[in-house]
């Protein structure tokens, strides 16, 4: 049995990571791009900062997308430079999407009852009423921040604001003696 080839990351290079979709290719151009560009995306992704699990999905949608757009991609002057520009893109939703997923631990603070079945209510009393809402849509209700900015009618930047304030509020109540109050 022959030993298993990897690149210098430790992926295989053989078929494990090639994905299910690219079956219903029938000229096998979009096989051969995938078989010849797969670790350099791979590699864009991670350089990009996705996590190694994620750099694998973000190869996996730009391949999905030549699929679905094989007309685009064989009409592009440079397919290598489309191909990493649709994985840096692809990569850096990747990574906002990752970083908004570890910003959620505040959602146990707000479910978590601080009085009689308040279900996180007394967390944001006491909070202006803009911040206490828009804590309220992005951790509750799940609303990304353009989302919150069309219900509030206020710009994105702004709502960014009024989250960062609303966190460090809760942030000084839910441990005070680790953001002291000054004289």
């Amino acid at each position: 049995m022959a030993p298993r080839v990897t690149n210098l990351l430790g992926t295989p290079r053989d078929d494990t990571h090639y994905p299910d979709t690219m079956a219903s290719d029938e000229s096998g151009y979009v096989e051969r791009l995938y078989r010849a560009h797969r670790e350099r995306l791979f590699r864009v992704a991670m350089v990009v900062g996705v996590a190694r699990e994620a750099a694998w999905d973000v190869v996996h949608e730009v391949f999905r997308d030549v699929l679905a757009h094989t007309d685009r991609y064989r009409a592009a002057e440079n397919i290598e430079a489309y191909l990493v520009t649709a994985a840096v893109h692809t990569a850096r939703r990747a990574r906002v999407a990752a970083k908004r997923r570890e910003s959620r631990p505040l959602d146990e603070a707000l479910d978590a009852p601080t009085g009689p079945q308040s279900g996180g209510a007394d967390l944001l009393r006491g909070l202006p009423e803009p911040e206490a809402t828009a804590l309220l849509l992005h951790y509750q209700v799940g609303l990304s921040y353009s989302e919150i900015a069309a219900v509030m009618k206020v710009s994105v930047r702004h709502v960014e604001t009024l989250l960062e304030r609303g966190r460090a509020a809760l942030r000084t109540r839910l441990d005070p003696d680790d953001h002291p109050r000054e004289p």
